[in-house]
């Protein structure tokens, strides 16, 4: 019995571990058609950002909480890097916010495996939030 209990904890551990270290993106981009952008009918970002996969979002207006790795990380700021346009704004939602028209949205991806958040150094710790929106020029 005592040996079955351990093979199942081991089992979990494996699950979870496999789980948060996926390195699968949360991708939603739309094609221009003339159609409306899929994001336009949401009034802020964290609204945006709470249909997202693999985000955690709590609070509303600017007092609003995102994580990535959920509340399990070692550190105690669990903020996401917002980077919008390549340009990095920081960790402070409140700031990415107002930086942002969600109408102007055309793609979000969601970076959590190592490899992806290298290049983001200490401030991708946590993750990172890439948003482009339609005014950026390539």
């Amino acid at each position: 019995m005592k040996k079955l209990f351990y093979v199942l904890l081991l089992f979990g551990s494996v699950l979870y571990i496999g789980a948060c270290s996926s390195s699968q993106n949360a991708n939603i981009s739309y094609k221009n058609t003339g159609s409306e952008p899929p994001y336009a009918r949401y009034d802020n970002l964290a609204d945006v950002l709470r249909i997202q996969g693999g985000l955690i979002v709590t609070g509303s207006g600017d007092n609003v909480k995102v994580t990535i790795r959920g509340e399990t990380s070692l550190v105690l700021d669990n903020r996401p890097l917002y980077v919008v346009n390549n340009i990095q704004l920081g960790r402070d939602y409140a700031m990415a916010n107002s930086a942002i028209n969600t109408a102007d949205i055309v793609s979000i991806k969601v970076l959590r495996s190592f490899h992806e958040l290298t290049s983001y150094g200490e401030l991708g710790r946590n993750g990172v939030i890439k948003i482009k929106t339609r005014t950026y020029n390539q």
